[in-house]
């Protein structure tokens, strides 16, 4: 008996990828494509891509192309690579967009496999070639060869081959989650039936900028990403690459609307997010308030997303819809990412299907579910067939009474099967017409829902079918885990782990996975409990779409195993000393202040310079976007994607930090133009008070004044000492106390030209402290957030003649002992040269310790040392680049105004 869920009917479309590809040049002079590069960007009309087209594929057939040939084209994303395609479609060929990072046994099967004779590459894509051996002679065309492309090109005088919508169009090769990949042909009867269809669900507007960052070897964004929106005359966006700050450019000068996305992605998106927003308690804690608050109100079709969150939406100011496809996107990551104001719409299908199969329209607020089927898609469910009998009357066994179903699909837009697999093509079908899609799911409020695939289904010692992800889910929750692959050993449960050594630490790593593990099974039904584990620094082997390789976790599970039980798994890190070269990094300000962050951020990971990101600090390919995202923000330096490839340990990042600052000119912005880096937010705290503003601060500085003289008793040592002309004040930081006393040490008229750097979580907590901080001249510092921008704001104080209080230590004694001064100070008066005067505050820590609400009137004392030029303190401090001997100089001399100050007490 099967349970079947059909579509809305519709007129099947006779047409093929020709007349699509036709339709282009009646769209005339509107948009098409707009590729963003380094330091430009292409814009292509609908007319351009038409003529293109029309030339590459009448120059494909004075070469002889026939009928059917296939051509690889193993590039990255394109304007000549969009080109390229439709023109071998156009021509009456069979285009096989390939992953130039597929493994080289991939690569050769797909070669030799497809019986391509063409090749189409880009530089990387030739690298790849060539590394080869090239094992089967083609004829190569360089699609970044200006010469080679212009070749390439005729005068169209005929029309391309006889075609019919059972003719194959593309030929995509599956990632082979468990197995070499296969061919999938796709007619164009299969495609233009899926355009069709998509269509009619009005998903995509005619108004919509589609935002392209997915590969075009992959069917969901091939067809899905590019095809639908030509087809409705709406123009594609492609980044630079998949960083972050690449798609955030591409995403706000681009202007786009729709997101086309896949989980990981999605993930890493809301991750950064997340991240920046948890820049300290205060805002994190609000962002988890607007959050909840959002979601609720979502759940009743109000989106207030765009209201609470508007620093995010300033980073995507056009974009509405993130529209997700290749794997199955989690409902929390949905209920999350909606909260945030974006509408989620979701695509369920496989490569085999063109891709989809059902949508999730964002009105359909069954968030777990994949939506309903697309017009002309019918679908049945149907129960699968027991995997094995034994242990089935297991008294933890389930297996009998389940009712474990298939999802089976039936339309025009499915494949007629796999290119030179007969076996594998009578296998995937039924004996009725049926394609079998390997996924187990059922139907709930009217919409499919998909628990996991077949094949890699396990059984439990008790017999229990159990979907490895489902076990995964279990585990993965804990912050120890950065990574859990399971799979079945010795007909057990067990499971690959990468731990996250930012929580877990170097040091008795395999002992604190296992109690992890240990309390996350006693919570579990028995039959999800893994039973023995092995550690690996590698990440975990996955497709481009973020799926796990299962075929490949065994070999790597008992690899892990053995190093554990040879002592080659230990996770650890020791310094060593920093040679002339790697010193010499560390004299440029931005290597110097990357360093830095990488040790905060990664404490427990023992960095040195030949440390590796990717293993060492578990920095997967997609987690770079975070990264990125981050490094951009703090020392504005865009990492590029061919930047990325070129790292290989931690020198190497450095190095291409410090590369990408020069040629983003990020260093010269920050000192030379430095109000370039800030937003209109942050340059208000530069402007001078108004007189209403100033009358109120004259009146709390005389309040203050009064209060500090009478209660504490301030006074100042060598007030004389302060030169004439701009100077930055370096006080030391012991109580919230501090800034009062130096404020009523110094007069009014100095005040009026001096800034204060302040704490940001205080300055921007509420509106009243941020009124107070603007009458105090206060500009708000978020170090751990923010380098550049908090330097930035520092600089610009400077550059308008005024005095800066700065706290080196960027942060509040809890001991009473000095802390090290932080390389900020440092960095600012290395490429500022202002004069600098130490000061140190004694008794403030007695007056109002740290925790304490009620104040001890007592002494305080305010001592001024000697002003001193930065290059002085650069000759006489140590350290490994010129910022770090003037910060450490300066910690000197602050330490010594202590000392003399408490070895002769009033």
């Amino acid at each position: 008996m099967s349970l079947a869920i059909k579509s809305p009917t519709y007129d099947l479309p006779a047409e093929t990828l020709r007349g699509f590809c036709a339709q282009l040049n009646e769209r005339g002079r509107q948009t098409a494509i707009v590729s963003f590069a380094a330091e430009t960007r292409e814009k292509l009309t609908f007319h351009e891509l038409w003529q293109a087209i029309k030339s590459v594929s009448a120059g494909l057939l004075k070469d002889g192309l026939q009928k059917g040939d296939k051509v690889i084209l193993l590039a990255a994303n394109s304007t000549h690579l969009i080109i390229s395609a439709l023109a071998v479609i156009e021509a009456g060929g069979v285009c096989v967009p390939v992953d130039s990072q597929s493994d080289d046994e991939a690569l050769k099967h797909i070669l030799k496999d497809s019986g391509a004779k063409r090749l189409f590459v880009d530089e990387k894509g030739l690298q790849r070639y060539e590394r080869l051996g090239r094992s089967k002679k083609l004829e190569l065309v360089r699609l970044d060869d200006p010469a080679q492309w212009r070749h390439m090109q005729a005068k169209a005088k005929e029309e391309g081959h006889q075609l019919d919508a059972n003719d194959e169009a593309v030929l995509f090769y599956t990632s082979g989650t468990t197995g070499p990949p296969k061919g999938v042909p796709l007619t164009h009867g299969n495609i233009v039936t899926q355009l069709d269809a998509v269509l009619k669900m009005k998903l995509v507007r005619p108004t919509d900028r589609i935002l392209l960052p997915l590969p075009l070897f992959h069917v969901y964004p091939f067809v899905i990403g590019l095809l639908v929106p030509l087809s409705l005359g709406v123009p594609v966006i492609l980044p630079k690459s998949v960083t972050g700050p690449d798609i955030v450019k591409a995403t706000k000068e681009g202007e786009a609307t729709l997101l086309v996305s896949v989980p990981r992605l999605l993930r890493a998106m809301y991750s950064a997010i997340e991240a920046k927003a948890r820049a300290n308690n205060i805002s994190g804690t609000t962002f988890d308030i607007a959050t909840r608050v959002s979601g609720f109100f979502r759940g009743l079709n109000l989106n207030l997303g765009h209201m609470l969150f508007k620093p995010v939406h300033k980073q995507f100011p056009k974009l509405r819809l993130l529209a997700c496809g290749g794997a199955i996107l989690e409902p929390e990551l949905a209920h999350n990412l909606m909260a945030l104001g974006w509408d989620i719409a979701v695509g369920y299908g496989l490569t085999e299907t063109s891709p989809l199969l059902t949508i999730r329209l964002p009105e359909n607020r069954d968030i777990e579910s994949v939506g309903k089927p697309v017009p002309g898609v019918q679908l049945r469910l149907q129960k699968v067939e027991e995997l094995s009998e034994d242990n089935a009357n297991s008294p933890d066994s389930q297996a009998s009474d389940e009712n474990l179903t298939e999802v089976q699909a039936k339309g025009p837009n499915i494949f007629s099967g796999y290119h030179n697999l007969p076996e594998k093509t009578a296998e995937c079908f039924t004996q009725d017409g049926w394609f079998k899609t390997g996924d187990i799911g059922y139907v709930k409020h009217g919409n499919l829902h998909v628990a996991g695939r077949i094949n890699i289904m396990m059984k439990s010692e008790g017999g229990k079918k159990i979907q490895p992800e489902e076990v995964e889910k279990k585990y993965s929750d804990d912050p120890a885990i950065r990574e859990i692959g399971v799979l079945e050993n010795k007909q057990k449960l067990v499971a690959l782990v990468v731990p996250n050594l930012k929580s877990v630490g170097k040091d008795g790593t395999r002992d604190k996975i296992a109690e992890v593990i240990r309390k996350k099974s006693e919570s579990i039904p028995s039959y999800y409990r893994v039973v023995d584990f092995a550690l690996t620094r590698e990440l975990l082997p996955r497709t481009n779409l973020g799926k796990i390789r299962r075929q490949e976790l065994a070999e790597r599970y008992e690899k892990a195993k053995k190093d554990e039980a040879a002592n080659k798994g230990a996770i650890s890190g020791a310094k060593t000393e920093l040679s002339s070269q790697d010193k010499a990094i560390l004299e440029e300000p931005v290597a110097k202040a990357c360093w830095d962050w990488l040790q905060e951020k990664f404490p427990d990971a023992g960095l040195t310079f030949d440390k590796s990101p990717q293993l060492d600090l578990n920095i997967d390919s997609l987690e770079w976007l975070n990264l990125t995202l981050e490094m951009h923000e703090r020392f504005g330096a865009a990492l590029s994607e061919e930047a990325i490839a070129r790292i290989d340990t931690v020198r190497d990042l450095l190095n291409e930090v410090v590369n990408a600052s020069r040629s983003g000119d990020a260093n010269s912005s920050l000192f030379e133009h430095p109000e370039k880096l800030l937003d209109d937010s942050q340059k208000k705290w530069l402007k001078p008070l108004n007189p209403i503003m100033f009358s109120i601060a004259y009146v709390l500085y005389w309040c203050n004044y009064f209060l500090m003289r009478l209660a504490f008793r301030v006074s100042a040592e060598g007030a004389e000492r302060i030169p004439e002309g701009q100077v930055v004040f370096t006080p030391n930081h012991a109580s919230y106390l501090d800034a009062f006393a130096l404020c009523s040490v110094l007069s009014f008229d100095e005040l009026r030209k001096t800034q204060f750097a302040g704490w940001a979580g205080i300055a921007l907590a509420n509106p009243f402290n941020a009124f107070m901080y603007r009458l105090v001249q206060a500009i708000p510092i978020e170090a751990k957030r923010s380098l550049i921008s908090s330097l930035a704001l520092a600089v610009a104080v400077l550059k308008k003649g005024r005095n800066l209080v700065w706290f080196p230590e960027g942060e509040r004694t809890l001991t009473g002992d000095l802390l090290p001064f932080k390389s900020g100070v440092g960095m600012l008066l290395h490429n500022v040269p202002v004069k600098v005067v130490p000061v140190f505050i004694s008794g403030t820590r007695e007056a109002l310790p740290p925790g304490a609400f009620f104040p001890n009137f007592s002494k305080i004392t305010v001592v001024f040392g000697k002003a001193v030029q930065p290059k002085t303190l650069a000759r006489s401090g140590s350290g490994n680049s010129e910022p770090e001997r003037i910060a450490k100089s300066l910690h000197d001399r602050v330490d010594k105004l202590k000392i003399d100050t408490l070895s002769h007490p009033d």
